[in-house]
């Protein structure tokens, strides 16, 4: 127990840190395409702060392993540059046991990833298409382009000639489609701004048509005001979203989809969100030899064999998932890469019982495959 929580002690400081930066430079990245996506509307905080606590659960699928792995190393490098792994096994503490705390500390991660891929990130799925796609629905200004009909909000249909020198809009007319009577308003010039949730339409020297057939009513105005809740296209409103895709689906939707029909598309999300926290025992097992290298050998080559090793980690999930639903390869496809790397990472392991080191992954030493009996 006294060596447990030492190693939790080491390892927490490296993991907490790991787990921000990484965590703040994705985060960053996503409110810069958040920021854009606004375009030109006034950014709505609320809203951004929303679209990013959303895409936390998904995040924290990428950021928790890397941390994880990368404190793990810089532990293991620690203990070993320190002497102390030598004076561990002089003490008759194997690698096995220095490997139990960080076991338990994986297979905690692997609860908490498996609920947050099963149960937390669809929820942040689905709100963030819900956010995006009511920000897309809604712009400070409608986009109008001379001579065309533009249909920048729901129910709403305009139209101008090109603009005066004052900024007016020339020969505008509106359709209005919201109420049980269409509305047609044409006049002469026409400005439009933006207050806050509100777009106010102001137009000059027109006419106000209403109702059809013999119902038409015919109003003449030199100046008519209306307005429009920008909330009724959808930033304030909710977004009901009709086809959901397979990673915005709860846990008892995809399992309803795949036994009623044979959806290659959801069965891969399946398998997908399964066999993902297998990744927290493969980094786990490839921690230990990738860290541990003789003292006269440099630490970085560590480092550069581990950045590797999650870079193609990722990457094959990824490839290996597109390919599942590209119907190029099977379902099990899947398994199939992160057993592989599950059992490359237990012969690793086994290098690193053996001789304590792992200087096969240094260049220069190719010595230890001499050693082998």
């Amino acid at each position: 127990m006294v060596f447990d929580r030492y190693f939790l002690k080491l390892w927490l400081s490296p993991f907490l840190g790991f787990f921000l930066v990484i965590t703040s430079v994705l985060l960053f990245g996503r409110m810069i395409r958040a920021i854009q996506e606004f375009g030109q509307n006034p950014i709505d905080w609320p809203i951004l702060g929303s679209i990013l606590w959303s895409i936390i659960p998904y995040f924290l699928t990428l950021t928790v392993p890397f941390a994880f792995f990368f404190a793990l190393m810089r532990t293991m490098a620690y203990l070993q540059q320190n002497s102390e792994t030598d004076a561990l096994l002089a003490a008759g503490i194997s690698p096995l046991r220095m490997l139990r705390p960080a076991s338990a500390i994986a297979f905690l991660f692997a609860i908490f990833l498996l609920w947050t891929s099963m149960v937390w990130m669809p929820q942040g799925q689905k709100e963030v298409f819900a956010l995006t796609t009511a920000i897309k629905h809604s712009s400070a200004m409608p986009s109008l382009t001379p001579q065309q009909f533009s249909e920048g909000f729901n129910d709403l249909t305009m139209y101008y000639a090109g603009e005066d020198k004052q900024g007016r809009l020339k020969q505008f007319m509106l359709e209005d489609k919201r109420s049980l009577k269409p509305s047609i308003y044409l006049a002469q010039t026409a400005k439009i701004e933006r207050h806050a949730n509100f777009l106010m339409l102001n137009m000059y020297d027109g006419v106000h048509l209403e109702g059809e057939g013999e119902l038409l009513r015919s109003t003449y105005f030199s100046t008519f005001s209306l307005s429009h809740d920008i909330g009724a296209v959808g930033v304030i409103g909710p977004i009901v979203i009709d086809n959901l895709k397979p990673g915005m689906m709860t846990t008892s939707e995809l399992l309803t989809l795949m036994a009623k029909l044979s959806n290659i598309d959801v069965v891969a999300e399946w398998h997908r969100r399964l066999s993902f926290p297998l990744t927290i025992f493969i980094l786990l097992l490839f921690a230990f030899p990738l860290a541990s290298s003789s003292k006269r050998s440099g630490k970085s080559i560590g480092w550069v064999w581990g950045i590797a090793l999650v870079l193609v980690l990722f990457n094959i999930q990824i490839i290996l998932h597109k390919q599942v639903l590209l119907e190029q390869f099977y379902w099990w496809s899947i398994w199939l890469g992160q057993v592989g790397f599950l059992l490359f990472g237990g012969l690793l392991f086994r290098f690193y019982m053996r001789y304590g080191h792992a200087e096969l992954f240094s260049l220069t030493k190719m010595n230890l495959f001499h050693k082998v009996k």
